[in-house]
């Protein structure tokens, strides 16, 4: 087959009028002796991979992508017990200072200490 190439390569030369088809092509018998006869065997493609193997790959993914969400769920709900308390600190301490008003008002309305004009009207 390459020997047909060259040999119409040169006669396409020729034709041109170049008198010398050497200057741009070599000889059909250099030509075959270049070209390898045998053809090189493709290399092999890589193997599969075994399925088994895939499997244990997915499950180990599965199994960390599970660890992870378990332990963003952990963080997620201590961050909303912590503000849950705080929470509760603050409407115990509202709570409480409501508490500390009232008894002080209550000590005063007792004591008469709340309505001065009542107290300088009972004493005149």
């Amino acid at each position: 087959m390459p020997e047909n190439i060259a040999n119409a390569a040169q006669k396409v030369t020729e034709t041109l009028g170049f008198k010398t088809p050497g200057l741009f092509f070599q000889p059909p018998d250099r030509i075959a002796a270049a070209v390898p006869t045998t053809v090189e065997p493709q290399p092999a493609p890589p193997p599969q991979p075994d399925p088994a193997v895939a499997l244990a790959m997915a499950q180990i993914e599965i199994a960390k992508q599970s660890a992870a969400a378990d332990a963003e769920i952990k963080r997620l709900k201590a961050a909303a017990d912590i503000e849950i308390a705080q929470w509760k600190a603050r409407q115990w301490a509202e709570i409480e200072r409501f508490k500390v008003g009232l008894k002080a008002e209550l000590h005063a309305v007792g004591t008469g200490a709340a309505d001065p004009e009542r107290s300088r009207g009972a004493s005149s």
